[in-house]
């Protein structure tokens, strides 16, 4: 098994299709399918299956993408140690986040990564799907660091982590609710009332349901939006209650927002990296500067 067979492996499975893999490489298609045979015959498995018109991964080859791709990862950063013992720090850093989130500063984080370490080039994204797209882009190597919520013991398999912040969790009502003059509600007070929620995937919606099932509620999701910060707006709105850290947008919108008695949710934001591969030195330097941007508020 060899870099090159690895790099042509991943290039299929990523396209699906031998031709379009050997244009983006810039060989020619029978060194790629000869490569991958190498490597299913050195595997002694069958990585793809190539019995119909397209091209599809095997269980044994899903099963190898992400191992493969950190492999290739781990090359590359062995690479870089070398050179960095001469030059400093080189290469690209991908770091995710959630949308929206000013919790940690990461423009600022960014900022200042990029003056200490200027030969590294910074990628910042975040994911439609929240944390859980994070985490999966931590665990097949896509990202290097990623700051997430992690709520569930799944959330842990495949990543290490440590905790940044904990925010409390608060009830957000729409004007004119009746509840808008309690100092704190519980959950089976609101249970009845239309929710404006994030969709399945995203650590507070994760947090609020599995708490709600816990005390055997079921609650009408009216609204979903992809974005948190946006969600004071559709509170507003009246078209809803929700379940949110404090966020800056409701207090501008100056809408109720009261603690929870009888359910401890707490909101915690993680930095977070794949786990079995120590973090890249670029990567340790991010994790290194990253408490110093966290927000004097303590909001989202």
């Amino acid at each position: 098994m060899d870099e090159r067979q690895l790099e042509y492996f991943v290039g299929v499975a990523e396209e699906l299709n031998f031709t379009r893999a050997a244009g983006r490489m810039s060989v020619v298609q029978s060194t790629v399918s000869a490569s991958v045979r190498a490597l299913e015959k050195d595997l002694a498995t069958q990585l793809l299956d190539r019995t119909g018109k397209q091209v599809r991964l095997t269980e044994a080859g899903r099963a190898f993408l992400p191992e493969a791709k950190a492999a290739l990862v781990v090359l590359d950063r062995a690479r870089a140690v070398v050179r960095e013992t001469d030059t400093g720090l080189r290469g690209a850093l991908r770091v995710g986040t959630l949308s929206g989130m000013t919790a940690l500063d990461t423009p600022g984080l960014a900022r200042q990564f990029s003056q200490l370490h200027p030969h590294v080039n910074f990628y910042l994204e975040t994911s439609p799907s929240g944390s859980s797209g994070l985490l999966d882009k931590i665990r097949d190597a896509t990202l290097d660091v990623g700051f997430v919520s992690i709520v569930r013991p799944s959330d842990f398999v495949g990543v290490e982590s440590r905790p940044l912040r904990t925010l409390p969790l608060r009830v957000l009502l729409s004007p004119g609710h009746p509840l808008s003059d309690r100092a704190s509600v519980r959950l089976s007070d609101i249970a009845s009332d239309p929710f404006v929620e994030m969709p399945r995937g995203f650590g507070i919606r994760t947090l609020v349901d599995d708490e709600f099932r816990r005390l055997g509620q079921v609650r009408n999701i009216a609204v979903q939006v992809a974005d948190l910060t946006t969600i004071p707006d559709f509170v507003a709105a009246g078209l809803g209650t929700a379940i949110v850290p404090d966020l800056t947008r409701s207090s501008h919108l100056r809408l109720t927002s009261v603690a929870l008695t009888g359910s401890d949710l707490l909101w915690t934001l993680s930095a977070a990296w794949r786990a079995g591969t120590p973090p890249s030195r670029a990567a340790q330097a991010v994790l290194a500067l990253a408490p110093q941007f966290l927000s004097e508020q303590w909001v989202y």
